[in-house]
């Protein structure tokens, strides 16, 4: 039966990266982390039994960046031309620079990322901008008048983030 709906979905274990863009690591390993070859392996299993419905696709894309440069703004496009003719935005996560690479309709960041105002002023009035909020000073602090929305975090305490 040919499928008529394809739902593509792109897991990538993230990473910090040098000033070159690739990811910081001691070692390169050859094998995808246990996390990503666990979603991986769960998203292959819908595709199986066909948990969209039989008349849709998934296709699956997996990047694990301690063993690939992922090319963020070349991504961000494919995502972008994707989402084309829905209603669903595509955000940034505190890349202004990818965002406007990639016409992407805003962005998403955090207070040690681009300063809002600058990021509002790159992206123009129209763009989605949204801001992270952990602290009451931070509350006081966000400028408001040129938000889109905000989000309360971290809630719970973990080894990746300070959520303090």
């Amino acid at each position: 039966m040919k499928k008529n709906k394809t739902f593509r979905l792109v897991l990538i274990k993230p990473s910090h990266y040098d000033d070159d863009g690739y990811v910081i690591r001691w070692w390169r390993g050859g094998l995808p982390s246990n996390s990503l070859a666990c979603l991986y392996g769960i998203a292959l299993d819908c595709r199986e039994r066909g948990v969209l419905g039989p008349d849709c696709n998934i296709e699956i894309d997996a990047i694990d960046e301690t063993n690939w440069k992922v090319r963020v703004a070349d991504l961000a496009r494919a995502i972008k031309a994707a989402l084309a003719g829905s209603f669903v935005p595509l955000l940034i996560n505190d890349r202004v620079d990818v965002a406007l690479a990639a016409g992407a309709d805003g962005v998403h960041v955090g207070w040690d990322d681009m300063p809002v105002a600058d990021a509002r002023r790159l992206l123009g009035r129209e763009a989605i901008i949204g801001l992270s909020i952990k602290t009451r000073a931070q509350i006081d602090a966000a400028p408001i008048d040129l938000l889109d929305y905000v989000c309360i975090g971290g809630v719970f305490e973990t080894s990746s983030k300070d959520n303090k």
